[in-house]
């Protein structure tokens, strides 16, 4: 019952976001509806350049729902609702032979009801299957069935790139009983189609692989970045795993809260290392927390993966009082973070921008190129063909490379938020400080339209 429940607030909540206000889900959709056509490219473009910037593996999962929906959207929603919907059942799985059963039953719980999961339901992304496959993994490693383990990873691999830290799980035991050979027929189909993408991906940019090139942009101020880096993204985790329990306005508490909870779960992986330093689960969390401490990018929705690994060490840290704590903590959690989600009562149901795309699309005309930072969102909630805007060093090289492209307006939202660690400090951040510089240029560039409630602004190229 309990499960079921769980299940149904996962439901509930979707869809958690407008479609299109990560970007990567309109990226998803249009790459599952150019495989169809035989191909992998950004149908939505103008020239429709090879799509590179996101693996083949979930665009290929939502081809055969992209078969019979078409541009029905809400079909995807339900299908990656319903995959998110199933993970506590699989969590309760997985746990009921390491936790006494409401121990297990609260910890799914806690997983469905966490705003970091409430808030990606029905998002066309691909947490869903990522989490499904991660523990798939486990329950296969724990019943010894190579076979299965090998396919999921390659599965969750070329779902996400961040799935690379799965491996260490994935052969934990073959490396346990020095099974060499065992552990490379593991990895190998994964390895393979790793090699097989990032070669197809690089060709298709015309330049080195897309997330090698995000890296090295990133680091570019040098490695002495990455202590600044890991400093900041422990900080947002934390507060952003510490929030889910307290009231909005203690936000401030939430690094702290976020902190308490770590030392626990710390204290259950040590007790469970001391039993089995073999550990999958084990191994995943900490190269999860490896990859992401370093990786210079912070999403919230990075954390539902490991997060119920992390509340089943949490469970174990507590030891007695796992059960009363927990209850607790489910009980705190849905007075304070779970509704807005459950009830629909949060700014993500509607576009940001809404006002101004409503705008292009009465005073632009349908095949008025637009350019813009994130500009599959903006071109597809605006209904117009949009470019990616281009880093320029001044107004006249922006002037020209947008000519070139035959765009006419650009469209510019100030304080975007990208997910960059060290966001002010960031290569990135700069390149955008100088575009809207140089969209400042009244000679090339004339405001059109301006709204300031959503700190946006549309120029028109002269």
């Amino acid at each position: 019952m309990a499960l079921a429940a769980a299940s149904c607030a996962i439901l509930a909540s979707a869809p958690a976001q407008y479609l299109g206000r990560q970007q990567d889900d309109l990226l998803y959709l249009i790459g599952a509806q150019s495989l169809l056509e035989g191909r992998f490219r950004l149908l939505t473009v103008p020239g429709t350049p090879p799509l590179y910037m996101i693996g083949p593996g979930f665009p290929a999962l939502l081809a055969p729902i992209a078969l019979a929906a078409r541009e029905n959207w809400w079909v995807y929603q339900a299908f990656c609702a319903l995959a998110l919907a199933a993970a506590p059942w699989l969590i309760w799985y997985w746990l009921k032979r390491r936790l006494p059963g409401p121990e297990a039953t609260l910890v799914a719980a806690l997983f469905a009801l966490s705003p970091l999961v409430l808030s990606q339901a029905g998002t066309v992304m691909s947490e869903g299957p990522f989490l499904l496959a991660a523990l798939g993994l486990l329950v296969s490693s724990e019943k010894k069935r190579e076979n299965a383990a090998s396919a999921l990873l390659l599965f969750a691999t070329q779902v996400r790139t961040a799935a690379v830290c799965l491996i260490p799980g994935a052969i934990s035991r073959a490396l346990q009983k020095r099974r060499w050979k065992q552990a490379a027929i593991t990895c190998a189909p994964t390895l393979v189609g790793m090699i097989l993408w990032s070669l197809w991906s690089r060709a298709a940019a015309g330049s080195s692989q897309q997330k090698v090139e995000e890296l090295g942009a990133a680091y570019a101020g040098g490695v002495d970045r990455l202590p600044a880096v890991i400093y900041e993204n422990a900080i947002y985790y934390l507060g952003s795993w510490g929030q889910s329990f307290l009231p909005t306005a203690w936000s401030n508490l939430a690094p702290l809260a976020g902190l308490a909870l770590a030392v626990a779960a710390l204290k259950g992986a040590l007790k469970i290392w001391r039993k089995d330093n073999w550990e999958p689960a084990l191994w995943i969390l900490a190269s999860t927390a490896l990859l992401h401490l370093a990786w210079p990018w912070q999403y919230e929705r990075y954390l539902i993966m490991p997060l119920p690994l992390l509340l089943w060490c949490l469970a174990e840290g507590l030891g007695r009082n796992a059960r009363p704590v927990l209850a607790a903590l489910l009980c705190v959690q849905i007075a304070f973070q779970s509704r807005p989600w459950l009830l629909h009562d949060h700014a993500w149901n509607e576009p940001e921008l809404a006002r101004t795309y409503d705008w292009m699309r009465r005073s632009t005309g349908p095949s008025d190129i637009v350019s813009s930072v994130m500009y599959v969102r903006d071109g597809f909630l605006s209904a117009r063909p949009a470019l990616p805007l281009p880093p320029s060093a001044d107004s006249v090289s922006l002037y020209g490379t947008l000519k070139s492209r035959k765009v006419r307006f650009v469209l510019w939202q100030d304080g975007l938020e990208l997910g960059l660690s060290l966001d002010a400090t960031s290569v990135v951040r700069a390149q955008l400080g100088r575009v809207d510089a140089a969209l400042g240029d009244a000679t090339m560039f004339r405001l059109v339209h301006e709204e300031p409630a959503e700190h946006a602004r549309v120029y028109e190229l002269l």
